[in-house]
């Protein structure tokens, strides 16, 4: 079986610690995440930060990766759910910014997305608000499982993709405009005849702000999922 902390009891706490809970472990873990990114997070240093022995974490968090299965659900946690009287479009529009808004919060998110388990009680209330605006669009109900899925991969890959980038972008001291002019300039010099297509939307491509992309895309599924023929 999988192993998930989302897929296994939760044990009775018999920590000698007294106080220690397991949501002041998961918000100091996010606290070191934040700051110092996921090579700074270790048992050891988080029981450093709480002041308690390393080993009464583990009564709490059995596993590392289990810790940061619970971070990632408490980032989920952040996100403002719209009202569900309001329109299925701004609905969906509004989780989709919201879920992005919280990886670019916490960018060590985007290491975790697609390798740990995101089934914790937060991410089934935003996944469950997904569905509710689904289940007020045209789609038929056999569709709505599909259609999240569409919409889950475009919203949480776009969102890795760009603070990825961003990430190795800043690591090497530079800004995005930097970068995207510097690939453009080379791309063009070395492959502009070869590839006159590229060539031509290359520049126009970089250019877009990643907001304005990420609302494109966004927009132009929503329109399809309002299609009355998909087909």
């Amino acid at each position: 079986m999988l192993d998930s902390i989302w897929l296994t009891e939760r044990r009775a706490s018999t920590s000698r610690q007294p106080g220690l809970t397991r949501e002041q472990i998961v918000e100091a873990a996010v606290a070191v995440l934040d700051a110092d990114g996921m090579q700074a997070l270790s048992m050891r240093k988080l029981a450093a930060r709480l002041d308690v022995a390393p080993m009464s974490l583990y009564w709490h968090v059995p596993t590392k990766d289990a810790l940061l299965e619970l971070a990632l659900d408490a980032v989920s946690g952040e996100i403002e759910l719209p009202p569900e009287d309001a329109d299925w479009h701004d609905r969906l529009r509004a989780i989709a910014g919201g879920l992005r808004e919280a990886v670019r919060a916490h960018p060590w998110t985007a290491q975790v997305y697609g390798v740990m388990l995101n089934a914790g009680p937060e991410a089934m209330r935003v996944y469950d608000a997904f569905a509710g605006a689904l289940e007020d669009s045209p789609l038929p109900r056999e569709e709505i499982a599909p259609a999240a899925g569409v919409l889950n991969n475009f919203v949480y890959g776009f969102i890795v993709n760009e603070m990825k980038w961003r990430q190795r972008v800043a690591a090497h001291g530079k800004t995005m405009d930097e970068v995207n002019a510097e690939v453009t300039a080379r791309f063009t010099a070395a492959y502009g005849d070869r590839f006159p297509r590229i060539s031509r939307y290359l520049g126009l491509t970089d250019a877009v702000d990643p907001d304005e992309l990420f609302e494109y895309g966004l927009a132009r599924i929503l329109r399809g999922l309002a299609a009355e023929d998909p087909g």
